[in-house]
């Protein structure tokens, strides 16, 4: 999970949508392109990118409260299988507001040698469960369909780390402008799994002059 600069204007559907009560759709076309937009096509928890099943999910459950139903705050883009864990009362009001704080700082995002590991970086509970949120994203297997969304995650988590890890070993060979940038572009908020990968150039000393593009 990594920050959004959410747009600040709310799609105008949202306001006529909410006028009809509970009989409103916050699903119209200018508020999923809008998120689709602001969240660049990712998950903002699992950070898959190109979503095939996305769904507008609420940060905070609405449970037929027209006010944060039809929220723009309160609207992310998610994809449905991390919609569907984090719809869990013991993650209810506790999971960070991304488009508020940035999660960096809560949150170290690590991968290595296929497996997944979140750690949160202070005790609140919203850090613990923001985490507990992530790690289960990539390794719950309570049941078959989750088992098979979880394994597709860690799938694309790896393709996307060999990918940056075989750029990292070009730049180490050749620090040329050009490999520089092909590094960096990599590190980009906007990029699938970035929290990952900014996490392990921050927690590593080989690339200390690389650490200015992920600083917090």
């Amino acid at each position: 999970m990594v920050s959004c600069d959410k747009s600040s204007v709310a799609p105008a559907s949202l306001v006529t949508e909410k006028a009809k009560g509970s009989n409103g759709n916050y699903r119209g076309s200018d508020v999923i392109e809008q998120l689709k937009s602001d969240f660049h096509d990712k998950c903002y928890i699992c950070e898959l990118e190109g979503l095939q099943d996305p769904q507008i999910e609420h940060l905070i459950p609405h449970k037929g409260n027209i006010d944060l139903k039809f929220d723009w705050g309160n609207l992310f883009w998610s994809c449905g299988h991390c919609n569907s864990i984090k719809n869990n009362k013991i993650y209810e009001g506790k999971i960070i507001n991304c488009c508020q704080e940035d999660p960096e700082q809560h949150i170290a995002c690590r991968y290595a040698d296929n497996d997944v590991q979140i750690e949160a970086l202070d005790q609140s509970e919203v850090s613990l469960m923001t985490a507990s949120l992530i790690y289960n994203v990539f390794n719950l297997k309570n049941t078959g369909m989750r088992t098979n969304n979880s394994a597709v995650r860690l799938k694309a988590l790896q393709e996307e780390m060999n990918i940056f890890f075989n750029e990292l070993h070009r730049y180490k060979d050749n620090k040329s402008p050009a490999n520089t940038r092909r590094v960096v572009a990599r590190l980009r908020k906007s990029t699938a799994f970035a929290a990952f990968k900014r996490s392990y150039i921050r927690n590593n000393s080989d690339y200390a002059e690389l650490q200015a593009y992920v600083a917090l």
